[in-house]
């Protein structure tokens, strides 16, 4: 009998408060504690550790929809997740990580509800060579972790709005996600609900584990330490300042000739700015060039600084439309 099993269901929605709970419960609980953590976020895309963040995401669109941007600890691709979507998470002594089992609980969950879950390879759970959910690991010290996404009943209208990001505009040394058929289990059976996938969880948690499960005590998540860490993980620095290197680039054809400029972004800033054209007045986009240099990589600032550098008139219209346009 495993004595040392416990669960935890978030009761909100907020993606750098859930991020910074599963945080605490990797690092701040016994190190022999098995956890089972369920939690969903609401209209959230959440990119991997090393990805570049302009490169998953249109971010214009996604906080001017009032979503959230969020970056996890873990590797691997971006993916959308609103309350449509149920996240797990199995936290556990290092060296008695077992992905099948973790695994085979989401597979035995599923499975309550007749259907036949699939693993394929490491990451995805699919039924019928479609996709329900996508898994990402973590270690730290004599601890680590396996999470992953349950799609329910996911907008996949919004999903595709938010990641669907025109990829010629981006190259980047980063994690690309894998755009792989997906499905909600919903479409399947309109019977499943997120109350009732939890109990099923948690009773597959329970037959794979070998035991009965408590709760976390309160004294292993302490609202305090989950706040600091909250606001690390919402903070600039975290989301777009990573050391992630990624290339933009953008090309037009004006009625005065063809201009192209290339943006070379670490950490959130423009550190190199390259501007090519064939027109006669190649001075004045010489001259945008150090100026942009050194940048955060945000269309406003970059655009503001467009204007004050050209003069009024066409060059300077048809430059901030071609970022407008772009960004």
């Amino acid at each position: 009998m495993n004595n040392s099993l416990y669960t935890l269901e978030s009761t909100g929605t907020d993606p750098y408060h859930n991020i910074a709970t599963e945080e605490q419960l990797l690092l701040g609980v016994p190190s022999s504690a098995v956890v089972l953590y369920l939690w969903q976020n609401q209209r959230t895309v959440v990119i991997g550790r090393n990805q570049c963040a302009w490169r998953e995401c249109n971010i214009d669109l996604l906080t001017g929809d009032n979503g959230h941007l969020a970056r996890r600890l873990s590797g691997g691709g971006a993916v959308y997740h609103d309350l449509g979507n149920l996240n797990f998470t199995f936290l556990y002594p290092k060296n008695k990580e077992d992905i099948r089992k973790q695994t085979m609980v989401i597979a035995d969950a599923v499975a309550s509800f007749g259907l036949a879950a699939e693993i394929s390879g490491r990451n995805d759970i699919t039924i019928n060579g479609r996709k329900f959910s996508g898994n990402a690991y973590y270690g730290q010290g004599e601890r680590a972790y396996h999470h992953g996404t349950i799609m329910m009943q996911v907008d996949f209208d919004l999903l595709g709005r938010y990641l669907n990001v025109n990829q010629d505009k981006y190259r980047s040394k980063g994690v690309d996600s894998v755009r792989a058929r997906v499905v909600n289990l919903c479409e399947l059976n309109e019977s499943i609900t997120i109350p009732l996938m939890k109990q099923k969880l948690i009773a597959a948690f329970e037959k794979n584990f070998g035991g009965k499960s408590q709760s976390v005590p309160d004294a292993w998540v302490p609202p305090v330490e989950i706040s600091r860490a909250s606001e690390r993980f919402s903070s600039w620095d975290w989301i777009y300042g990573r050391p992630v290197d990624c290339n933009w680039a953008a090309e037009k054809k004006f009625a005065w000739g063809v201009l192209r400029i290339e943006l070379k972004i670490l950490g959130g800033v423009i550190r190199r700015c390259g501007i090519y054209t064939d027109a006669i007045q190649i001075g004045l986009f010489t001259a945008l060039e150090p100026k942009i240099i050194g940048l955060v990589f945000d269309k406003n600032d970059v655009i503001r600084e467009a204007k004050s550098t050209l003069p009024p008139g066409e060059y300077q219209s048809d430059v901030v439309a071609l970022f407008e346009e772009a960004f």
